[in-house]
């Protein structure tokens, strides 16, 4: 079928946020149950198209075909999904409208929901739809949206709150998991938690257990006991050594991979060290074993924000169930409670080190242990293993805090994440056995109100992320340079494009042939820009919509169409339509006054 592809960098007259429009008619002349189309797509797809918001009323060809796009591009974040769709009385036609953070992404997105649709209808009206071919062009689309749209769960969560905040969020490298959050001087990088105000150094001192370990003892924090290993043997002299049990993990790793704590005897080390020699050509580390409960303290912009107990996966026996079945009602469970999903568990999938450790406590998955008894199902606690974190921020010692932004400040990092293993956080370090056994660069994050708070640190209230801007729509030859100056003599440097060329500090950006989206994107990109004057035509915002989402200053020395004033005024704090042509300075320094004001106060860092 034929379909029209509009791309509306900014808000519309279509829609209120950048946009991939579809335009295309109607196909089919009828309307389908959603139980119909979940029954063809789950021949697609092994994931169901609606968990618990299934429609309850008869879908047209564009609502399945919405659906399904809001199902490709946000898998696992449907709420975040922005969608509208029109359906025009005459002649059929239809248009979807889905926001994007990447075009082309977007685009792929909707093109392949729009054929997975045609073929869910016509396996309603009898004809062949050949389900197997739709699965090649969705797994197809996937590779592509992986590379170009946020996957880690920490990312969405982060990207979801900057937008409840009106913080903008733009694409840094396709594929590369940076995102930028804000605009120009007042952006910042972040890949998954960690953001471009961690320190190379810290990062690769955290990369490493070994220097990690010793930082933190010369910081004068407790540490672990460890050596290198770099053969089995070295391994097995070690433990002897040290006395078991120890605990055997890879000497660069993450997320608790190859990680095998409460290690007893030679034969487990043998296994123990094979699965992290395999991760880490640097050599296996062979720790002396702490007693306690591990623990993740988070700091972020330097100051604690929270800590969690962190507990290995488990099961709760009741005498009659055995553990792969009490495995299962777990996984039920927390696909079901919107409290772990909210927390980010998930599933707990047996494997042979899950095994081995039901093996070394005398059980395996068919054993039915008895009512009331705690199963650990492995040695080590981490939410990516299938484990189960509890909030005990209220419960830390102060002297606990002081130890984590100390060690941040100590490895020159923003934010870090600092495991800490002790019987109670509600003790002092000085006071009971305790180690700190590892720091993490990107600490972990899936709670909406986590991600507020890791915001709110590096955008203080007010200032959003963004840069002094203004609009001009068709302004007089000489005004955007007198503002430039206006705006310089203010202490800032201005970044201005029109259809001629775009400036920063004086020199030239982009193209000639460049739209106008990739001038802005080239200004905003840009941490040397301290504000935006951003020229355009009536024509240019009628057909790619506006460059940015939200202006200080919004003047027209026209009169706009009615639709396109519209837009304009929501988009501009302050707006003035038909603006006179000759601008005096005094007016023209009133209105500067008023957009930048509430940017005077941002601290130098917000700036």
């Amino acid at each position: 079928m034929n379909v029209r592809f509009r791309i509306f960098n900014g808000p519309n007259i279509h829609a209120p946020f950048a946009a991939i429009i579809a335009d295309f008619e109607n196909p089919f002349g009828f309307d389908i149950s959603p139980l119909a189309v979940e029954a063809t797509w789950r021949l697609i797809d092994d994931e169901p198209l609606w968990d618990k918001n299934r429609p309850q009323v008869q879908l047209s060809f564009a609502n399945v075909a919405a659906a399904l796009a809001v199902k490709i591009q946000h898998p696992e974040d449907e709420q975040s999904a922005q969608v509208r769709i029109v359906s025009h009385a005459f002649g059929g036609t239809c248009s979807i409208s889905i926001g994007f953070l990447d075009p082309v992404a977007s685009r792929m997105a909707v093109h392949t929901a729009i054929v997975l649709a045609e073929s869910i209808f016509l396996a309603e009206s009898g004809e062949a739809s050949h389900p197997e071919r739709q699965a090649g062009t969705l797994s197809r689309a996937r590779v592509t949206l992986r590379s170009r749209l946020p996957q880690a769960p920490i990312v969405r969560t982060l990207i979801r709150e900057a937008r409840k905040q009106g913080i903008p969020v733009y694409p840094v490298a396709e594929g590369s998991r940076v995102w930028q959050f804000g605009q120009g001087a007042a952006g910042i990088h972040f890949l998954e938690a960690g953001s471009d105000r961690d320190s190379f150094t810290g990062m690769n001192l955290a990369r490493d257990k070994t220097w990690a370990n010793r930082l933190v003892g010369r910081l004068g924090f407790p540490g672990v006991t460890h050596a290198v290993a770099m053969r089995e043997a070295e391994a097995i002299r070690i433990a002897a050594q040290y006395g078991y049990p120890v605990v055997v993990k890879p000497r660069a790793s993450g997320k608790g991979k190859g990680v095998s704590a409460y290690v007893v005897e030679a034969g487990e080390l043998r296994i123990a060290f094979a699965e992290a020699a395999a991760l880490s050509p640097q050599g296996v580390l062979v720790e002396r074993h702490v007693a306690g409960v591990d623990h993740r303290l988070a700091v972020f912009g330097g100051t604690f924000s929270w800590v969690v107990a962190r507990y290995p996966a488990n099961v709760v026996g009741d005498g009659r169930t055995s553990i792969a079945d009490l495995i299962e009602r777990e996984n039920l469970r927390r696909r079901e409670d919107a409290q772990s999903a909210e927390a980010g568990l998930i599933a707990i999938e047996p494997d042979q080190e899950m095994l081995r450790h039901l093996e070394k406590q005398g059980f395996s998955l068919a054993t039915r242990p008895r009512e009331g008894l705690t199963v650990n199902l492995r040695s080590v606690a981490n939410v990516s293993r299938g484990g189960s974190i509890v909030d005990v921020t209220h419960r830390i010692h102060p002297d606990n805090r002081d130890m984590a932004e100390a060690i941040a400040r100590g490895f020159r990092m923003d934010a870090l994440g600092v495991d800490f293993l002790t019987p109670d956080i509600s003790r002092s370090w000085r006071d009971v056995p305790c180690a700190v056994i590892e720091v993490n660069g990107t600490p972990g994050i899936l709670f909406d109100s986590r991600a507020a708070k890791i915001l709110h640190a590096k955008f203080p209230a007010g200032s959003a992320g963004r840069v002094p801007s203004v609009l001009l729509v068709n302004p007089p030859a000489s005004l955007r340079a007198r503002m430039c100056e206006a705006i310089g003599a203010r202490g800032r440097a201005a970044g201005h494009t029109d259809a001629q060329a775009t400036f920063l500090g004086g020199h030239v950006r982009c193209g000639p042939d460049e739209d106008l989206a990739a001038r802005v994107s080239a200004l905003v990109s840009d941490p040397g820009c301290e504000a935006l004057i951003i020229e355009t035509s009536v024509r240019e915002v009628a057909t790619s919509g506006l460059p940015l989402d939200r202006f200080d200053l919004g003047l027209s020395f026209e009169p706009l169409p009615m639709s396109l004033r519209e837009v304009v005024m929501r988009c501009s704090r302050r707006y003035i339509d038909s603006m006179s042509r000759e601008v005096s300075e005094a007016t023209m320094n009133t209105l500067l006054d008023e957009a930048f004001l509430p940017y005077e106060n941002a601290s130098p860092e917000v700036r």
